[in-house]
């Protein structure tokens, strides 16, 4: 009898033994699957801090570009300088500038 609550009493710690295993085993997992979830939700959030940062750039660079095309400070390849070119030449033959017809209506 006593040799029978022995084996029984073995088996029983075993298996609390295996339980408790177990239990760490999926402590340690959550821990993990935890740590990577946060993981993501921090790049996540950085990715979505980082465009709302370069797009505000990129409004603000449209925004100063778009300033300065109309203020005259960008000339788009060269194409005021031709247009004043084309006008003298026009003037000098005694022709109505592309700018004065422009200008003008």
């Amino acid at each position: 009898m006593l040799e029978q609550l022995s084996r029984v009493e073995d088996s029983v710690a075993g298996r609390v033994k295996q339980a408790e295993d177990s239990v760490d085993w999926m402590v340690e997992w959550l821990s993990r699957d935890q740590a990577l979830v946060g993981w993501k939700l921090e790049r996540s959030s950085m990715a979505r801090d980082i465009s709302a940062e370069q797009l505000q750039q990129q409004i603000s660079s449209i925004d100063n570009r778009h300033t300065e095309l109309l203020s005259g400070r960008i000339d788009l390849d060269g194409g005021r300088e031709k247009m004043l070119k084309v006008e003298a030449s026009q003037q000098a033959s005694g022709r109505h500038g592309i700018l004065e017809s422009i200008e003008g209506s």
